[in-house]
C-alpha cells in the first residue's frame, strides 16, 4: 500500500507544524480479528528541525514501522473499526532513534482488490521528539484471492415408492400393500408376539417362533380361551394366565424382563383382552437369597416390569395394581438352582363383574 503521512511533532525546535511524508506499507490479516502492517516511509528534515538533529544541510528522515491492528466488523465486513500498537524506529544522520505508537483509525474495502485506510496515532521518541500523526493510505491485493470456501449443494434422489407409507421402500417391503415395521422388512405383527405375519400361522393369536406363530400345545390358549366363553368362571382366565406366567422367569437379584418372555406376555395380553375386567392384580416374588428388605423391594420391582410391559401390550394402565411378597409364599424348595427360578415368578388375580366377551 502506499500512505501519506502528516505529522506535528509537539516538540520541534523552530515548531513548525504539521510534516508531510510517505510511507511504502504491507498490510495482511492473521485471522479474522488481527492485522499486522509494516511501513517504511520518509520525512522532510530541515537543518536543525529534531532536538538531536545536529545536521548542517537539508536531509530526510527514514523510518520504519510494525504494527498490531486489532478489527472491530462493521457492515458486512466492509468496514472495519481498528485499534493499532506497534513499535518502530527513525534515522537521521546515521543515527537511530526507537519508539512506540498506539491509535485508532477504519479500514474500508472498496473493491475485491482495494482497501482505503485511514488512522491517527502518537508516536513516543523521547530522543527525537514525540508527536501525533494522521495517515491516509490506498491498499491493493498481491496476489489473487482463493475462491471463498462454498458448500457442496446435494440433490435429493427422487422418494422410492411406498404405497403401505410404513417407510420400508416397496422394493424391499415384503409386504408392500399392509403397512409394516423395518425391523420386519415391512411386514407387521398383529398379535404382537414377535413373529411377522408373513410367518405366523396363526396371525390373530400370540405364539412361538418354533410353532410357527401358534401357541404350544401343552398350553393351548385359544382353546381355553375359547372354552371360557359362554362361562362365568374368572377362575378359568385366571388360571390360563398364570400358566403362562410360569415361562416368565426372572434372573437372580434382577427385575428385567427377558426376551423370552415376550411371547407369553403378549399371550396374556391377549386373553385378558377379552376379559372384561375390573382390577388385574400382579404380585411379585424372589427366592430367599438376600436380605429381606431387599427381597420384598425386588418383588415390587419384578411385579413392576410385568405391568409396564402389559400395558404397552394394550391392557389398560389404571386396571392394574401391583405388591410385592418378597420370599414369601414359596411354591418350590429354595435349596435347588431350579427351585429357586420358579420361586423367582409374578402371580395374577383377577377382579371382574364379568367373565369372557
Amino acid at each position: 500500500g502506499l500512505h501519506v503521512a502528516e505529522t506535528n511533532f509537539s516538540r520541534l525546535k523552530n515548531k513548525q507544524g504539521w510534516q508531510t511524508g510517505f510511507h511504502v506499507s504491507f498490510l495482511n490479516g492473521i485471522n479474522t480479528r488481527y492485522n499486522y502492517h509494516l511501513s517504511l516511509g520518509c520525512l522532510p528534515a530541515e537543518p536543525g528541525l529534531y532536538r538531536k538533529d545536529t545536521g548542517t544541510g537539508r536531509t530526510l528522515l527514514a523510518e520504519i514501522n510494525a504494527s498490531l491492528q486489532r478489527r472491530i466488523s462493521l457492515s458486512d465486513g466492509r468496514l472495519h473499526i481498528l485499534a493499532i500498537a506497534g513499535a518502530g524506529a527513525s534515522y537521521l544522520h546515521r543515527q537511530l532513534y526507537p519508539g512506540v505508537m498506539i491509535g485508532t483509525g477504519a479500514d474500508l474495502r472498496i473493491s475485491p482488490l482495494a482497501r482505503i485506510q485511514l488512522s491517527a496515532a502518537y508516536l513516543v521518541n523521547n530522543t527525537l521528539s514525540n508527536g501525533a500523526r494522521v495517515q491516509l493510505g490506498l491498499f491493493g491485493t498481491l496476489k489473487k484471492r482463493k475462491p471463498p470456501i462454498t458448500r457442496a449443494t446435494f440433490v435429493s434422489a427422487p422418494a422410492a415408492s411406498d404405497m403401505d407409507n410404513d417407510g420400508v421402500p416397496d422394493e424391499a417391503d415384503l409386504c408392500p400393500q399392509v403397512a409394516g415395521l423395518p425391523g420386519f422388512q415391512g411386514c407387521p405383527d398383529t398379535d404382537l408376539d414377535g413373529i411377522p405375519d408373513n410367518r405366523d400361522s396363526c396371525v390373530l393369536i400370540p405364539g412361538f417362533i418354533e410353532n410357527n406363530g401358534c401357541p404350544l400345545a401343552q398350553t393351548a390358549p385359544e382353546k381355553m380361551i375359547r372354552d371360557s366363553v359362554g362361562t362365568q368362571s374368572v377362575q378359568h382366565v385366571t388360571a390360563l394366565i398364570n400358566l403362562l406366567a410360569k415361562n416368565i422367569e426372572f434372573p437372580n437379584n434382577e427385575y428385567y424382563l427377558q426376551p423370552a418372555a415376550q411371547p407369553y406376555l403378549a399371550q396374556i395380553a391377549y386373553a385378558l383382552g377379552r376379559v372384561k375386567f375390573d382390577t388385574l392384580y400382579i404380585t411379585g416374588y424372589t427366592d430367599n437369597v438376600g436380605s429381606t428388605a431387599d427381597n420384598q423391594l425386588l418383588s415390587e420391582r419384578r411385579a413392576a416390569s410385568v405391568k409396564t410391559a402389559l400395558a404397552a401390550l394394550g391392557v389398560p394402565l389404571g386396571k392394574m395394581m401391583l405388591s410385592g411378597k418378597g420370599e414369601n409364599d414359596p411354591i418350590a424348595t429354595n435349596h435347588t438352582n431350579g427351585g429357586r427360578q420358579a420361586n423367582r415368578r409374578t402371580e395374577f388375580r383377577i377382579q371382574a363383574s364379568r367373565t369372557v366377551r
